[in-house]
């Protein structure tokens, strides 16, 4: 729970902020794809964007899975 992953590889929060500048800098990029549990504290999520802002990130993106998307479409269309 509240587990942080950088290209599948687990971290810590007090190592997250410098892995992930190290991340993007190898690439060349200033932007992230997070995918959170539902079950996520918000804190904790403010947590990852503050580091996640603190490492260069200017472009933030949420990700769904299919299986997630297609089970909120249903409930809508119902």
């Amino acid at each position: 729970e509240g587990r942080i992953y950088i290209n599948r590889e687990e971290v810590e929060l007090s190592d997250y902020t410098g892995k992930l500048k190290a991340a993007m800098d190898e690439r060349g990029l200033k932007s992230v794809h997070f995918k959170g549990d539902e079950n996520l504290p918000y804190k904790r999520y403010m947590q990852i964007v503050g580091a996640s802002t603190a490492a260069g990130v200017e472009q933030w993106n949420n990700v769904q899975s299919p299986q997630e998307t297609s089970a909120e479409e249903a409930s809508e269309n119902q």
